[in-house]
């Protein structure tokens, strides 16, 4: 791990010459750390380096060119299938899965028009119906004592906005909920630092990663400084958050390419996703991006047994390029 020594700060390079660097205060001389090789060798040789936390301040305009959003509803269900003279178990268990699929997607429609979705921000199913319910998670409980095969389900029902309605959203704390990130530019060159924004529509619960050129992802928050995931609606948040003195930054270094911040939000608490330390109160997610997008899913709602209800997710991207000059 290089040391740095630079306007009273030092700059720690993780990994094997990472996009971003992260850069914190009150070096001392002797500073030598230990290298991401020994932290994570052999599974994480690779980008990393960022900072974390959260900062409220006055609401103001978002960037006009932000990363779509990716909305959908995660929701538990039962099904059930009553038995049948020379009716299989398996087609039973079939029926009682689409029942679950069906049951599910009425009961989320429901809660997002009770939300205001069909009044103030109309949206529309891109598959209505069982069709459009992704199942995440499935108990098989089988034929019960009142004659009928139950299934329980996890799924996915995604939902869309177009852009006049997603911003019109922003400003309704009754609608669904909207999460936006964002950063100043879209590009970057090295030695300047990187600042992410986020501000939603009601108040949330988040995690924020960085999805580095390379593929490696770190979590920016929580992290150990700022262990809520809990953001206040209709402030605009900073990553890093200057105004707690947070001494995390990111700056931008090579190798160049496309970075990603992705954040998952709900109105619910989100669960705690498996990291590895990575140095300075951060940590490192074991897989891609896509693993974590399963993940993040997955752990949302109930234990996977029993229950109905869900919540809203929001899927923020914003991608931004980095370059020598």
């Amino acid at each position: 791990m290089n040391t740095h020594h630079k306007l009273g700060r030092t700059v720690l390079r993780l990994g094997l010459g990472a996009a971003l660097v992260l850069s914190v205060g009150a070096a001392r001389a002797d500073d030598e750390g230990v290298s991401i090789e020994e932290m994570f060798a052999p599974a994480f040789e690779s980008n990393m380096g960022a900072p974390a936390s959260r900062v409220g301040m006055a609401t103001r305009g978002i960037a006009p060119d932000a990363d779509k959003q990716k909305r959908s509803l995660i929701w538990e269900a039962d099904g059930y299938a009553k038995a049948q003279p020379g009716v299989s178990g398996g087609a039973l268990k079939q029926k009682a899965l689409q029942a679950a699929k069906t049951a599910a997607f009425e009961s989320a429609k429901a809660f997002l028009d009770g939300q205001g979705g069909a009044a103030s921000a109309p949206y529309r199913f891109p598959q209505p119906g069982a069709a459009g319910v992704k199942v995440l998670q499935v108990t098989d409980h089988g034929m019960g004592a009142d004659g009928r095969y139950h299934v329980w389900i996890k799924g996915e029902l995604s939902y869309l906005l177009d852009q006049q309605q997603s911003e019109a959203s922003m400003k309704n704390a009754a609608g669904p909920l909207s999460v936006r990130v964002w950063t100043e530019r879209k590009r970057y060159r090295q030695g300047e630092q990187v600042v992410v924004n986020l501000q939603g529509n009601r108040d949330f619960h988040a995690r924020v990663f960085t999805i580095l050129s390379n593929g490696a992802v770190l979590q920016l928050a929580p992290n150990a400084q700022r262990k809520s995931d809990l953001f206040d609606g209709g402030l605009v948040h900073q990553l890093p958050d200057m105004m707690l003195n947070e001494e995390f930054r990111l700056t931008v270094a090579p190798p160049f390419g496309e970075d990603r911040i992705l954040v998952f939000a709900s109105e619910k608490p989100l669960a705690d996703i498996a990291t590895k330390p990575a140095g300075q109160g951060l940590s490192l997610f074991p897989g891609t991006g896509e693993q974590l997008r399963t993940l993040s899913r997955r752990l949302m709602g109930g234990a996977g047994a029993t229950g109905n209800g869900g919540a809203e997710l929001v899927e923020a991207e914003w991608r931004f390029a980095t370059t020598a000059r």
